[in-house]
């Protein structure tokens, strides 16, 4: 399924990602109180989210600054964001 993030990054994301086992781990390892815990499922999430490299890297390099660095809140941010069209594409489809 297609999704575009508030900041312009397009992108497609398997349809029924919500369902998938290491996703649903990942998500459940987000919630952790634990920085270590949490950032590591971010890592996860993103690499379950964009199934190959290639992918992975024009997400991360849309969220670079101008210093080449990452900040982890924004991707946070731009998964969440993701994830949220994801869901309300899969009811959509259950629904219809």
């Amino acid at each position: 399924m297609k999704v575009r993030t508030g900041s312009g990054f397009e992108c497609e994301i398997p349809s029924g990602i919500t369902q998938d086992y290491r996703f649903i781990k990942a998500r459940q390892a987000l919630k952790s109180d634990d920085p270590d815990v949490s950032n590591q499922a971010m890592l996860d999430m993103v690499s379950i989210v964009f199934c190959n490299e290639e992918e992975e890297n024009r997400f991360l390099l849309h969220l670079a600054d101008k210093d080449g660095r990452i900040p982890i809140s924004d991707v946070f941010g731009e998964i969440g964001e993701i994830l949220a069209q994801a869901g309300e594409k899969n009811k959509k489809i259950k629904n219809s």
